[in-house]
């Protein structure tokens, strides 16, 4: 795992913001991706899969869980870097979290995960088209909900 801090080495990148394949030690090509590919990456390099995100988790979370740790500072260490790997892991094991961070970044999974549970949320909707094989139409889909809320932003900031 890398060392939380950013590139310059000057300030801290916030743990739930790290890459989730780095988090996993698993390869991470998802800013190499072309915009509208599922599968590979832009240079062909091949999409990790289910089964080794599941395998990466479940051998990290047996080394690093906090139960395993005393009691005090180093069980609560244990505890956050627990809670950021299981953050690693839903998002890369969910397919709609996946394609939100693999195509956008951290701020558009938050956006996904808001209000996830109501019956008309955008992970629903992202979720059904994924369940009927439509993942490029969820891409085109998170795009388009995306370019509206910053058209709707670049509104109010020239109303101001």
């Amino acid at each position: 795992m890398s060392n939380g801090h950013a590139n310059n080495g000057s300030q801290p990148v916030h743990p739930l913001l790290r890459s989730p394949y780095a988090v996993l030690n698993l390869p991470d090509n998802s800013r190499q991706r072309s915009s509208w590919s599922t599968d590979t990456s832009v240079d062909g390099a091949r999409r990790v899969g289910e089964d080794e995100i599941k395998d990466a988790y479940k051998q990290l979370s047996r080394l690093l869980h906090p139960d395993k740790r005393r009691p005090g500072k180093e069980r609560d260490d244990a505890q956050e870097v627990f809670i950021e790997l299981m953050n690693a892991y839903e998002i890369l094991a969910d397919p709609v979290l996946r394609q939100a961070y693999d195509h956008f970044g951290h701020s558009v999974v938050a956006r996904v995960r808001h209000n996830r549970y109501h019956a008309e949320s955008l992970y629903r909707q992202l979720t059904k088209l994924h369940d009927q094989g439509n993942s490029l139409e969820a891409l085109e889909m998170l795009h388009s909900v995306l370019e509206n809320a910053m058209q709707d932003r670049r509104r109010k900031e020239w109303q101001l």
